[in-house]
């Protein structure tokens, strides 16, 4: 078999209910120069035995193992694996258009200098099961090609630092010894990408949707946070200004980054007036909330400023009240 131009690296955890509408995406793919290397993170469900009568049949499918250890320590096995030209990531429980290679590489072989492609996504939520098309590069279109300025001034848009909808070069990667960081347990992927970024000068924006990014097992209450989830936003800003300075731009994007974060932390632990209290307090010692007068969303500023003032029952009922509405407006 000839080597790979494509080293597709799947991360997989309890993925059975996803993992075989994923795979068949992979091969329906209209470019046949990839391999997947599908790195099973110590799943306890069936997904080892769905996985498996792939590589029988297909070649280019290759599975690798570890005990549980995290998405971070999987992708970066799959990295190292890697056999490809070029390196792209998807996720177990997200699809892909059976042209996401084609229209990567496309962009990525017009010309040899370009080093990393960034396309579109479709977001699916309760809000639009079918999926919303968004990109987060929109506002540099019709441009083609983006420094590497002007993708760190975007870097904290959106969803700018994923990994999935992207193309990067093996060769850069392992020359750098650009790895996911292990510590980090949320927004290791925007890491990866800011390390990534300062080694390269050339970027392509593909204005094509080739992603489904599925939230549409979002509940709301994701889960109880401790102390170390806001340790992981401490250490997360440690890292990211490490890699790209402290400008006063910079850094005003993500204190916002921060702040906004938390403001979806208290949503989702908005499951009693209580509840929400306690976790008000809990990030309040540990980042203080004020104003935020430079919060975009008037709903979330009514939001931080009722429990600012010690209305818990009120600040309750009015995000309540707010994402009723929400999904009334969306049905």
């Amino acid at each position: 078999m000839p080597e790979p131009i494509v080293s597709i690296v799947l991360p997989i955890y309890n993925a059975e209910k996803y993992i075989d509408k994923t795979i068949q995406a992979v091969e329906k793919q209209s470019v046949e120069g990839w391999e997947l290397l599908i790195i099973d993170d110590g799943s306890t469900d069936s997904s080892m035995q769905l996985v498996t009568k792939y590589t029988i049949i297909n070649s280019r499918i290759r599975i690798f193992s570890q005990p549980n250890s995290g998405p971070s320590s999987a992708r970066n096995l799959g990295i190292k694996n890697a056999t490809g030209k070029y390196i792209t990531f998807i996720d177990a429980d997200d699809r892909i258009e059976p042209f996401y290679l084609k229209s990567l590489l496309k962009d990525a072989e017009k010309d040899p200098q370009i080093q990393l492609v960034c396309a579109g996504y479709y977001e699916q939520s309760i809000y639009n099961k079918e999926g919303l098309p968004l990109h987060d590069f929109e506002k540099f279109k019709p441009r083609q090609i983006i420094s590497q300025n002007d993708f760190i001034d975007n870097l904290l848009d959106g969803v700018t630092g994923v990994l999935w909808a992207k193309l990067f070069v093996t060769e850069i990667i392992r020359k750098n010894n650009i790895s996911l960081p292990l510590k980090l347990k949320l927004s290791e992927d925007l890491v990866f990408v800011a390390k990534y970024v300062n080694c390269i000068s050339k970027i392509s924006i593909s204005y094509d949707y080739i992603y489904f990014y599925n939230r549409l097992d979002e509940t709301g209450l994701s889960r109880s946070y401790d102390e170390s989830y806001f340790d992981n936003f401490i250490l997360f800003n440690e890292l990211i200004c490490k890699e790209l300075g402290n400008s006063k731009i910079f850094t005003d994007k993500l204190n916002l980054r921060t702040t906004l974060n938390l403001i979806k932390t208290l949503k989702d632990q908005n499951t009693s007036p209580k509840n929400l209290k306690h976790y008000h307090h809990m990030i309040k010692s540990r980042f203080g909330l004020k104003s935020f007068s430079d919060i975009p969303s008037l709903s979330d500023k009514v939001f931080i400023a009722l429990q600012n003032s010690g209305l818990y029952n009120l600040a309750f009922l009015q995000q309540k009240l707010y994402q009723l509405l929400k999904i009334l407006k969306h049905a």
